[in-house]
């Protein structure tokens, strides 16, 4: 009975994930492709947002292509290689997020803090650096057999209570110097650019509540704050979506390492306990989610540009698709009197029977020969 229970368990789960990535997959078409096509990718941040969406991407299509095999062949259980392959895209995708999100964050800080920026070329070589180093661990964690189907899960994720000494130097390199340092160098540039927002702000609800009582010394005192701000005007939206996506992953990953890493490594046992078919597939599942459907999602919404364009194609569908259904029906109405003029037309022609052509001979005649 508890086989069963636990085969159930990872149906549901497997059906839940198929129509979550399914809906990331038309997210990330449908927002991404506006995403490309809208931004200026003179801009280095918009590069580092397509790597973010390009490990999406991968997560998604990971696990489409996992559930889809597993339907195919009617096992609930991949081989050991596909599991091995499967864990480590998984563990690719999430660390490429997580460290897009501290590229966005360092990247904002400078800009923001520091007054200056770094030039594409740099933004470039340090997305590759990315991808190729993460790559390596997501690579030595399959070698070694990182990566388990836990029991009411229907997806091969890092099997975080193996004691195995490979796994655990792995899971170390990992944690240390992917997430560790991706996380205390985003934790460190939005904590200070939510003090810079916070100081602007602050500095102009000063100023506007004492807008009446302004003197000389004051005005002199509130342009000397303006330019002492550590942030322009004109960079606060840039700097508050990526403040606001940043602690969005920070509460969706809080509550994944909370519930399932913490436990896991320190107990060696599954997350949950007796509950684990419900813990863990839950916490897969907001880490799916997240990183499938709401980043692309939120940084859309978050971006008025991004937002305006949207706005303008579903305007110009709707208009489009109303504007048919009139033209249409014009069309229609025109046509009826054309039709029978035509039509009238014709009789005329077969009333003259042969005298149209003794007409025509006789203009033709008419003309001087050359």
């Amino acid at each position: 009975m508890e086989d069963e229970s636990d085969e159930d368990a990872e149906r549901m789960c497997s059906v839940a994930l198929m129509g979550v990535a399914v809906t990331g997959l038309l997210a990330m078409v449908v927002l991404g492709g506006n995403f490309i096509r809208v931004k200026d990718f003179r801009n280095p941040i918009n590069h580092v947002y397509v790597s973010l969406f390009a490990a999406d991407s991968v997560l998604i299509l990971t696990v489409i292509v996992g559930q889809t095999v597993r339907f195919v062949t009617g096992t609930l259980r991949l081989p050991n290689w596909a599991c091995q392959t499967e864990g480590g895209l998984l563990a690719l995708a999430a660390m490429v997020s997580v460290a897009s999100i501290a590229h966005i964050g360092r990247e904002r800080y400078n800009i923001v803090v520091q007054q200056f920026s770094y030039d594409l070329a740099a933004h470039r070589v340090g997305i590759v650096f990315t991808w190729v180093s993460v790559a390596c661990l997501a690579t030595a964690l399959g070698v070694v057999g990182g990566s388990s189907q836990h029991t009411g899960l229907s997806i091969c994720a890092g099997d975080f209570t193996s004691r195995d000494n490979r796994v655990v130097i792995v899971a170390i390199l990992i944690t240390v110097s992917s997430i560790g340092g991706s996380v205390l160098l985003a934790l460190f540039s939005y904590v200070c650019i939510a003090k810079a927002i916070f100081d602007v702000r602050y500095n102009r609800l000063q100023t506007g509540a004492s807008r009446t009582e302004l003197t000389a010394s004051s005005i002199n005192a509130r342009n000397e704050r303006s330019l002492k701000s550590p942030i322009k005007s004109t960079e606060i939206h840039p700097a508050v979506t990526a403040l606001t996506i940043a602690t969005s992953y920070f509460v969706t990953w809080a509550t994944f390492a909370l519930g399932i890493l913490v436990p896991e490594v320190t107990t060696g046992t599954h997350a949950g306990g007796v509950d684990a078919t419900i813990v863990e597939p839950v916490l897969w599942m907001l880490i799916f989610w997240h990183c499938s459907v709401w980043d692309v999602v939120l940084v859309s919404g978050l971006d008025p540009e991004l937002r305006a364009e949207i706005r303008r194609v579903v305007a110009r569908w709707w208009a489009g698709g109303h504007s048919d259904v009139g033209n249409d029906h014009e069309s229609a109405q025109i046509a009826q009197p054309r039709t029978k003029d035509m039509n009238q037309a014709s009789d005329h022609r077969r009333k003259l029977g042969n005298e149209a052509p003794d007409v025509l001979r006789t203009a033709a005649g008419s003309y001087p020969s050359v």
